[in-house]
């Protein structure tokens, strides 16, 4: 959170820089009045407040309204379940965004430097999104949590001092940028914003202000609950302790009954390539050709050869 808030402030200046997920276990804890209160630091009087798609399509015309929009801060407000987006991916580390306008030909080009901010109840990360989204929980620690009262209201609070929020922010980001202050590794895609918002994070705690982990530390998490990284993880586990380092065409690992010899359950592929309760091995193909070369849990694909015309794939320890 501490991120995001210096993120809000100085987003306009970075050319990349990830978003945010606003989430909790119950409804009514206040994610959505949290994300206005980061966008009224990030300038938006007013945000631009739009409901999830999961239509890839309306995504994207979405994505290009709130762009021509030119507002410094966008909720996509109240997601449910697992969340993904190629477009947001593409939008998130992109500088400008490009599509064409509905019931035209004409495509238009627009800037992405706004403060994204995602809000909902128990929500997945999915797939790319997982690093492009760093997400806070909100854990209220009570039953009804929307029976709460407080002495301010936070979205008028930032409304009403933003100017001196936006000095104390500025004073942090240069007090660490004088004191020299890195951080341990890179973030690709977000250099920028690493070597500015997560340095002073980092910075602040090494000087006492606060214990402040990592924010990129939610990452891993993410991946950790992705359901496509735990499929995958799932499945080379499993061939590499039943084939090893074997090259195996699809055909071969397919479960089916009379054989004698272990073979990968047909749960764990039913659940990636599953189709009328058969595997089908053009999917799966599809599935592993997408995911190859990806370390987990220090496993990957790799394509091997290719036997009688069918790809090969064995399962790597790096």
């Amino acid at each position: 959170m501490l991120a995001a808030i210096l993120t809000a402030i100085v987003r306009q200046a970075l050319s990349a820089a990830p978003g945010f997920l606003v989430s909790a276990h119950t409804a009514g804890s206040g994610k959505t009045l949290l994300a206005k209160a980061l966008a009224q630091l990030a300038g938006a009087k007013t945000p631009y407040v739009m409901a999830n798609s999961k239509e890839e399509e309306e995504s994207k015309k979405r994505l290009l309204a709130l762009g021509r929009s030119a507002t410094p801060a966008a909720i996509i407000d109240n997601v449910n379940g697992t969340f993904g987006s190629d477009s947001l991916n593409a939008w998130l580390t992109a500088e400008t965004y490009s599509d064409r306008i509905l019931g035209q030909s004409e495509t238009v080009t627009v800037g992405t430097k706004l403060l994204l901010l995602i809000t909902g109840n128990n929500v997945t990360l999915k797939g790319d999104l997982c690093r492009r989204v760093l997400t806070c929980v909100i854990d209220p620690e009570m039953e009804q949590p929307y029976t709460r009262s407080f002495p301010f209201d936070p979205e008028v609070y930032c409304k009403q001092h933003r100017l001196e929020l936006v000095r104390a922010t500025l004073t942090i980001l240069k007090a660490s940028r004088n004191a020299g202050a890195k951080c341990p590794g890179g973030y690709a895609s977000f250099e920028l914003w690493s070597e500015t918002v997560r340095a002073a994070v980092l910075w602040l705690s090494a000087e006492g202000f606060g214990e402040y982990p990592d924010p990129l530390d939610v990452i891993s998490k993410s991946y950790d609950d992705d359901p496509e990284t735990s499929r995958l993880r799932r499945l080379l586990e499993v061939w590499h302790r039943v084939y090893d380092s074997r090259s195996m065409a699809l055909g071969e690992i397919i479960p089916m009954p009379f054989v004698e010899g272990e073979r990968i359950p047909f749960e764990i592929l039913d659940e990636i390539a599953g189709e009328h309760g058969k595997i089908n091995i053009k999917r799966l193909g599809h599935w592993i050709k997408k995911f190859s070369e990806r370390y987990v849990g220090g496993l990957k694909f790799r394509r091997s050869s290719d036997r009688g015309g069918s790809a090969t794939w064995m399962v790597q320890r790096g």
